[in-house]
């Protein structure tokens, strides 16, 4: 799901602001920069609502960091681009005030936990096949029989690991 709703013409100021105030820095201080400035922004989301909202946005943002993403440089220059990734948008409850704003939530938050639980089978499925194809890998080496394992670790090579050119090593 998609973040729609409009920020306003203060916050995107604040946001421009942001992306310009770091792209002034060299790497490491536009690190101790941002450090800085996500710790005063979740001091004061926990101030403004008991950290209701900043608890379930940090788990997101973690849960979103094993997302793929692409990086699109950051519009006034610098050291670091913008991660660009489809997260698990959140609403904030306190901001919906209709039953139509919330069953709108309602039917969104059921949609992504339909897609995780799918995500969630493929995930333990392929897993299951990863151990059940090592299980054998695993009792060649227990017996010893260097043959037989050199041809199951080919085998599982063959089916379970692909080497991807990264940066002209192999990974």
């Amino acid at each position: 799901m998609e973040n729609t709703k409009p920020i306003s013409d203060a916050v995107a100021q604040a946001m421009e602001t942001t992306l310009a105030a770091a792209a002034k820095f060299e790497l490491p201080e536009v690190i101790d920069y941002l450090t800085g400035t996500i710790t005063a922004s979740v001091s004061l989301l926990r101030a403004a609502d008991d950290g209701k909202f900043v608890y379930g946005f940090l788990k997101s943002a973690l849960a979103s960091l094993g997302k793929e993403a692409m990086t699109a440089p950051n519009p006034h220059g610098g050291a670091l681009g913008l991660s660009v990734h489809m997260g698990a948008s959140m609403a904030n409850p306190e901001a919906l005030h209709t039953v139509e704003e919330l069953r709108k939530e309602l039917y969104s938050a059921n949609d992504q936990l339909l897609e995780r639980d799918i995500q969630l089978a493929d995930q333990k499925a392929i897993m299951q096949r990863v151990f059940t194809d090592f299980g054998k890998v695993v009792l060649a080496h227990k017996d010893k029989d260097a043959v037989l394992l050199k041809i199951l670790l080919d085998e599982f090579c063959q089916k379970h690991v692909r080497f991807v050119p990264k940066n002209g090593t192999v990974h």
